[in-house]
């Protein structure tokens, strides 16, 4: 028999448990659409040339308060395209953004959300209640009509001080005007160092094969540690963590004469999900390319190929925002920063939803020898969240 106090205490600790294990499952839902959605527009993306970084996490998020002022078939493309789900959504995404903003010594993960609103333009209160709940996003008022550089220069502002300065003057007077009643921001930053970081003395000038005819030369890494790796007859993947962290990066690096656009067709969340099960510690030897990326989308054309039409045009209905139907998204602005170096990784990302009124293990190590394309993504462990991905064509 327990004693009352014991009692007690054994009640507190298991309605603890409940509630922890009740907000991991709350995230994981949010997680989860961040991840399809992430997929699927690396999927779109990925038809074009050249390198892909952006944040499925940066872009979700902002879309999500977003979402949160929709109705009818507005909403539900936005859900369609989102992989949002009915039950819990905001809740979801409420208790992943505070699982990631958890302080740490080790490394810097943040992400914030703010509104800008015109002056005098009235909002609904269950609207800028629900904001504040959720995504915890002040509001800040501007004049996009009598004073629009400034306005302009206050978001972009907040942006770079929240992305410790690596996304600058993200947005333009192409952008925003006039006719510009709301902005829905997010921004992301990542930095941290590798658990087992790159000796710089190993660093050699190298060869990366942007493909079978053109090659550029690097700042090859090198590293022959145990990781958890996976290999097949089309891919060898990776998993770099940093240091005392759940965060890692995976790079998916194609077999030499595998074109990386055949593993992207078959870019699916059972996928990779396969490729981390059977990941097992291996002796690797890694060589791996310094990189940077720094990536602008105007995401309208992009969205709306992914079924999110009525959003941008006159037949958006984000009436649950100010009781009106005037209103529709003139843009969606995304822009991500990476930079892999021997000490760790440094990402940050943001998002910017404009809205206005309508008019209108081996004895020898195993080779991973990264000179050539490549996708990577940087997880979240603990949610199962994917904040970046993108893929390196040429460094």
């Amino acid at each position: 028999m327990f004693p009352e106090g014991a009692k007690a205490v054994k009640r507190s600790v298991s309605m603890v448990i409940v509630f922890l294990f009740m907000s991991m499952c709350l995230a994981a839902n949010a997680a989860n659409s961040v991840n399809l959605f992430g997929l699927d527009l690396y999927r779109v993306l990925a038809g074009r040339q050249g390198n892909i970084f952006f944040s499925p996490f940066s872009i979700s998020t902002a879309l999500a308060m977003t979402y949160l002022g929709a109705d009818g078939n507005t909403a539900l493309q936005m859900k369609q395209v989102l992989h949002f789900e009915n039950e819990g959504l905001h809740e979801s995404f409420s208790e992943l953004i505070a699982s990631l903003n958890k302080p740490s010594e080790a490394y810097k993960l943040i992400t914030a959300n703010a509104l800008w609103v015109q002056k005098n333009y009235p909002l609904l209160e269950t609207f800028l209640r629900d904001i504040d709940s959720y995504y915890r996003a002040p509001v800040n008022t501007v004049d996009f009509v009598s004073d629009l550089d400034n306005s302009i220069r206050k978001v972009n502002d907040w942006i770079e001080e929240k992305t410790a300065g690596k996304i600058k003057n993200m947005l333009t007077k192409d952008d925003v005007d006039s006719l510009t009643r709301l902005i829905l921001t997010n921004a992301i930053y990542f930095k941290g160092r590798w658990k087992i970081p790159f000796d710089e003395k190993l660093t050699k000038k190298d060869f990366f094969y942007v493909n079978e005819t053109t090659k550029v030369e690097v700042d090859m890494m090198e590293l022959t540690e145990k990781f958890e790796y996976y290999e097949d007859d089309q891919v060898q993947v990776l998993k770099l963590p940093y240091a005392e962290s759940s965060l890692s990066m995976l790079i998916v690096l194609p077999r030499a004469g595998v074109e990386l656009i055949e593993l992207e067709k078959d870019l699916t969340k059972e996928r990779i999900e396969r490729w981390m099960k059977n990941l097992s510690e291996t002796r690797v030897q890694v060589f791996l390319p310094r990189f940077k990326i720094l990536e602008r989308l105007s995401m309208n054309e992009t969205l709306m190929k992914m079924g999110m039409v009525d959003a941008f045009t006159d037949r958006a209905d984000f009436s649950k925002i100010d009781g009106t139907h005037m209103l529709k998204i003139q843009n969606v602005i995304h822009q991500a920063f990476v930079e892999v170096n021997e000490e760790g990784t440094e990402a940050a990302a943001a998002t910017a939803v404009i809205m206005g009124i309508k008019m209108a293990m081996p004895v020898m190590p195993v080779i991973f020898r990264a000179d050539r394309p490549f996708m990577f993504f940087i997880q979240e462990e603990t949610s199962n969240t994917i904040l970046f991905m993108g893929r390196l064509q040429k460094p």
